[in-house]
């Protein structure tokens, strides 16, 4: 009798143990499955928000989730997302702007060279001068548009070099004609030195100089001081009678911004100074800002100070 009881007892006991281990292997496979389902989930994702930016879907985002790694790679999707996206707006802008820049001196050229060969300018002479202001309106937009995409895309040639800032200040107030004018205070004594491309660097504080010049009307003042700031030198340029609210201010080096709505070349120029200038200083690894308070406009920039053993431009 009692070795039917050990069999039917160890028979018993081998299916428990067989049902344990079944039931085990497949709480295993679950898991196994939800952690790949977890892996797999955000990747697949991933692959369909790729593929729909890949289409030009650029506004397209995904729900980070997953594992630390999945986590971090669904961020950086986003803010690659995002700046394509930017890039994307930055593009239509500028196609809009310089259809919109070209648009109004193209048919201003038409107009007066209509006029001219129907006999109807009271002065052909005049009307020609016109003209010839117009086609060199539109070849200086179309430098500065040169210039600003190499600047834009770092294919500008830069001779990096220690410059000392007082005699370029100097220089481009020369170069911008305002050497003599009454409205630029005395420069305060400056030794300090930048590392910067000698030409870039005087075409920088010339176009600030410039757009400062053009906002300050007679009996106003423009002022150019220099500062330390740890391993870099602050430039700012103020004038007054001027002001620029806190969107003009985030706005004023984007490409063919004016703070004069009517977008007139007259008072705002091609609108490209001031990009200029922002793609310049950031490609000597500075940076830019602009700032306004009861007294004026202050723009400035900011570029790594010179060494003391560097040679002096």
């Amino acid at each position: 009798d009692r070795e039917p009881t050990e069999a039917a007892f160890f028979g018993a006991l081998d299916r428990r143990l067989l049902a344990a281990a079944a039931a085990v292997g497949l709480l295993a496979l679950m898991a196994t499955w939800a952690i790949v389902r977890g892996v797999t989930r955000p990747v697949e994702a991933l692959q369909a928000a790729t593929r729909d930016v890949a289409d030009g879907a650029f506004t397209r985002r995904v729900v980070p989730g997953g594992s630390r790694e999945t986590i971090a790679l669904g961020e950086a999707f986003n803010a690659m997302a995002a700046e394509l996206q930017r890039q994307e707006a930055l593009r239509r802008d500028l196609v809009h702007d310089v259809a919109h820049e070209l648009r109004t001196p193209l048919t201003d050229l038409r107009c007066r060279l209509e006029a001219v060969i129907d006999g109807l300018a009271p002065d052909p002479q005049e009307a020609v001068r016109a003209l010839h202001d117009d086609v060199r309106h539109l070849g200086r937009l179309v430098d500065d548009l040169q210039e600003l995409a190499q600047a834009e895309a770092r294919t500008l040639a830069l001779d990096v070099r220690a410059v000392a800032l007082g005699p370029a200040i100097r220089t481009a107030l020369r170069i911008a004609g305002l050497d003599s004018d009454a409205r630029i205070a005395p420069l305060p004594p400056t030794e300090v030195a930048v590392r910067a491309d000698p030409d870039r660097l005087r075409q920088i504080v010339v176009n600030l100089l410039t757009n400062a010049a053009r906002h300050t009307p007679a009996g106003g003042g423009i002022t150019i001081d220099a500062a330390v700031d740890g391993d870099l030198i602050r430039v700012n340029l103020h004038n007054t009678g001027s002001s620029l609210d806190a969107a003009a201010a985030a706005r004023v080096f984007d490409r063919f911004y004016r703070a004069d709505p009517a977008r007139s070349r007259d008072t705002g120029g091609s609108g490209l100074g001031l990009a200029i200038v922002k793609q310049l200083v950031e490609a000597q690894g500075g940076r830019v800002w602009a700032a306004s308070d009861a007294t004026g406009v202050t723009v400035g920039f900011s570029l790594p100070r010179a060494e003391d053993g560097d040679a002096m431009q």
